[in-house]
């Protein structure tokens, strides 16, 4: 999942990267259909279903309508920001299963531990770690302050929020962060997303939150 992730900044920009992620909110619900058995009544849900046409749509249509969406490098990132949305969903499934009787500090604190050697060694294998040598101060800030915020601040939070309040909530609130993040890639990158790609991707997040809204439909009865 982080591999895929860090990966997919080396052929598309931020924002976009971000908008198709969030697909990994369907994803979480339709999974939950092969886990958990309380929520498998999802599969007669009308409004399931249509939150799964809508995310294909919106998939479809926030990808084709990139202006350079036909070049290699799209191609690369696209597909590996799908793959991260797959395993993200993966991964929020296993939390919610791991939360039950677990500490969300705690638990993170172990999961950074496995995933940190695992990373280490892929990064020996495959990468270039010695070009950590050659960094500028800033460079390594801007790692230290990622770390901080993106890794250890927002997952130990989003465990604390999944663990207090539901699994429901907190994806609907996540759904705002294509538009952060697009308002600091304007700024940074110069990037911008075409009045298409504004559409479908607003009609992806609403899929995405309509899959949301029919699994907490289901958790009413």
């Amino acid at each position: 999942m982080q591999c895929c992730w860090g990966a997919a900044f080396y052929f598309i920009n931020p924002a976009f990267i971000t908008l198709l992620a969030k697909s990994s909110i369907f994803w979480t619900s339709a999974i939950s259909l092969i886990c958990f058995v309380d929520e498998r009544p999802l599969v007669k849900s009308g409004t399931f279903w249509l939150s799964f046409l809508i995310v294909v749509i919106g998939i479809i249509g926030v990808t084709v309508f990139k202006n350079d969406f036909s070049t290699k490098a799209s191609i690369i990132g696209i597909v590996l920001t799908l793959a991260f949305a797959f395993s993200w969903a993966i991964y929020t499934i296993s939390i919610k299963v791991m939360l039950k009787n677990s500490n969300s500090t705690a638990s993170f604190t172990v999961v950074s531990a496995y995933t940190a050697i695992a990373l280490g060694i892929l990064a020996f294998l495959f990468g270039k770690p010695q070009q950590s040598l050659s960094m500028s101060n800033f460079g390594w800030l801007l790692l230290a302050i990622s770390a901080v915020t993106s890794i250890a601040g927002s997952h130990s939070t989003y465990y604390a929020a999944v663990k207090r309040i539901g699994s429901t909530i907190p994806p609907l609130v996540v759904l705002a962060q294509p538009f952060l993040v697009l308002l600091v890639s304007r700024v940074v990158f110069k990037e911008y997303l075409n009045g298409y790609q504004w559409f479908f991707g607003l009609l992806l997040i609403a899929g995405s939150a309509l899959a949301v809204k029919s699994q907490a439909d289901l958790n009413k009865f």
